[in-house]
Order: structure tokens, then sequence, then C-alpha cells
């Protein structure tokens, strides 16, 4: 998140669960850039062991419900479910998993810890 302070809003979703109950297993947090109308939520699996995939993609389309939930009244034109990890990457597992948002599919993205989000297509370009 170098360089991302000024224009980013990080929030704990596990802080927010408990305000909306019933969420479950839920993603680590979203990433809310000021002045732009798109967010991304992010599972941190920061662990050495395997990444099961299921509960990956449960846990980040719980993430996006809540933002749903948040955003409710709030346009929203692009987000970025995002998987952070360091180890194995379920590749195959995950192929073809899609998170959607208010009707918009979009693939998962792997991230090893330790990378940019600016490396990732279509948020280079927001600095």
């Amino acid at each position: 998140m170098t360089g991302l302070a000024g224009i980013v809003h990080v929030l704990s979703l596990d802080c927010v669960r408990t305000a909306i109950r019933g969420a479950g297993r839920i993603a680590d947090c979203a990433i809310l850039w000021k002045e732009k109308e798109l967010f991304a939520v992010v599972e941190l699996k920061g662990g050495l062991s395997a990444v099961n995939a299921n509960l990956v993609v449960r846990q980040i389309q719980a993430g996006v419900r809540v933002m749903g939930h948040l955003a409710s009244d709030q346009h929203v034109a692009d987000f970025y479910p995002i998987l952070m990890y360091r180890g194995h990457y379920p590749y195959k597992a995950l192929q073809g998993e899609l998170i959607e948002f208010r009707g918009q599919k979009r693939r998962l993205i792997p991230m090893e810890c330790g990378s940019r989000l600016s490396s990732v297509r279509g948020l280079e370009r927001l600095r």
C-alpha cells in the first residue's frame, strides 16, 4: 500500500461483520479509493499451508455482500476481489471462480503477499 495512504481508506471487515448479522466468515478488509467509485475486497492468506479454495471464495463473496450493504445507496463503477497469499496457490481449484457484485462478475485476483496493489490491471492508474 506504499504511496496510497492519502487516496484510500482501509476498512476492517471483521469489525463490520458484527454490525451486519449473518455474514459468517468474511474477507479481512476492504479498500475504498477516495473520490473514486470503486473498492477492493481483500482476503489475506499469509500462512505457508495450502489455501482452501472454497473458503476463500465464500469469504471474499461475503465481503463483497457487506460492501453492497454499506454502499446500498451509492453508485459503484467497479470492484476488485483480491486474494493475497503466501505459499501454495490453488490455481486449478480457483480457476473459473467468479465473485459477483450487483450483477457484475469478476475473477478472483491472486497476488503474492508483498505485491503492490498498483500491479493490478485497472488500479495502476489510481494514484
